[in-house]
């Protein structure tokens, strides 16, 4: 993990806290895949890229915490059997795996293991 998706989190959780409803940042592969997953999973409103610029709208308060569980000094993998569940499956843990960033549900129905890159909950 790198430190641009730390300070995508980063943003991301403190935008959150500030009670904004947008968020604008600069649009990566990365950004694109883990905002699509969050409005799918139901963490955020709504993504989309306009002229390279990634616009996210937050959904309320449908998270407390994002933590970030890899950093490019530490890394942290599990194995398809040792998938965390955040608040006994209330929250969601995000993984890159090597058939992508997906959550620990489909990574687990997929028999597949990866680098943790966050949790939200």
């Amino acid at each position: 993990m790198s430190t641009k998706t730390i300070d995508f989190l980063t943003r991301l959780r403190n935008a959150h806290i500030r009670g904004n409803t947008y968020l604008t940042l600069t649009s990566t592969k990365m950004t694109r895949t883990v905002a699509s997953l969050l409005v799918r999973d139901g963490y955020l409103n709504q993504s989309e890229t306009v002229d390279g610029v990634l616009q996210i709208s937050f959904n309320g308060n449908a998270f407390s915490t994002i933590e970030a569980l890899s950093k490019p000094g530490t890394r942290t993998y599990v194995q398809k059997d040792s998938i965390p569940q955040p608040l006994n499956g209330m929250g969601t843990v995000y993984i890159s795996t090597s058939q992508g960033i997906m959550n620990g549900k489909d990574a687990a129905k997929r028999c597949i293991g990866g680098e943790l890159i966050f949790w939200i909950f």
